[in-house]
């Protein structure tokens, strides 16, 4: 059983006072006893340390600097940290140049309806697909309905000329002005108990635990953009219904309510329909 270091050899001073030892030290792997043990169908099974081969120590080498030379290592480590971070934000933003049009300051955002079942389209025409964009192009595009938006509205050019994005902000930015509007424009889907057949895109789904199971909140609009809600323990996955996708169905008319001043039309008893084209999504 090994359980203390040992130095084997230490050497002298080099010109900046680091000196270097040989030690052994008690295997990480067996704690110095040489062997493994293991538990196998209710068996404990023993073995050599595949390790240190059964002896017990490893023999390792470590380096003891002095204060006035390990801060210099670390100045060093650092400068060379920094250029190496320099050097990727370098690229990042080059690569961002190019990509998000900063050449001319601007770039073209696809705003179609349906712009997921053109995707391949867009793509075939030269367009730029980012998640939180959308679909884009760098020039104006008669055949498609588009918005120009120019590049300080989703990024800032730092001190050092380092593009950095902003599109989660610029995205938020944008969705609010889609709530303001649809909270001016939304209306409440038919009356209470109505049995309706409806266009619904998902939106989104929200997932409460609770003692009894998960429940799942299905969020939908219309092709009007109002604010439908599905409450049901059923989950939807992503080959029934994508978020993203419009899907006929048939739903009951629960209740209408309002969620930051946005009208709600809950609904109940809903009934996915199969269409020609298996959901489309945008």
């Amino acid at each position: 059983m090994f359980s203390q270091e040992e130095i084997i050899s230490k050497s002298q001073p080099d010109k900046n006072g680091t000196i270097t030892m040989k030690k052994k030290i008690p295997c990480y792997r067996c704690s110095g006893s040489g062997q493994y043990k293991f538990m196998s169908m209710g068996k404990i099974t023993y073995g050599t340390c595949f390790k240190c081969d059964g002896d017990g120590f490893l023999v390792v080498t470590e380096k003891s600097f002095t204060p006035e030379y390990r801060a210099k290592l670390n100045a060093l480590n650092k400068k060379r940290a920094d250029r190496k971070i320099r050097i990727t934000r370098e690229k990042e933003s080059q690569k961002n140049f190019d990509r998000y049009g900063f050449e001319k300051g601007y770039i073209y955002v696809v705003i179609e309806e349906n712009s997921y079942a053109i995707k391949d389209e867009l793509h075939h025409q030269g367009a730029t697909y980012d998640p939180l964009l959308g679909w884009f192009f760098k020039e104006k595009q008669e055949q498609y309905k588009t918005q120009k938006v120019f590049v300080e509205e989703f990024s800032v050019i730092n001190d050092e000329g380092i593009i950095e994005l902003k599109l989660e902000e610029y995205s938020e930015r944008q969705q609010e002005i889609l709530r303001a509007k649809r909270r001016e424009e939304g209306e409440f889907i038919g009356t209470i108990a109505q049995r309706l057949e409806l266009d619904l895109k998902l939106t989104n789904t929200v997932t409460i635990d609770t003692q009894w199971g998960n429940v799942y909140l299905h969020l939908f609009e219309d092709q009007n953009h109002n604010s439908l809600i599905w409450k049901t323990n059923k989950f939807l996955y992503y080959d029934e219904w994508d978020v993203g996708e419009i899907r006929k169905v048939k739903a009951t008319i629960k209740a209408h309510d309002y969620y930051r001043d946005t009208k709600q039309t809950w609904v109940k008893n809903v009934k996915i329909q199969k269409n020609e084209s298996e959901g489309i999504k945008v």
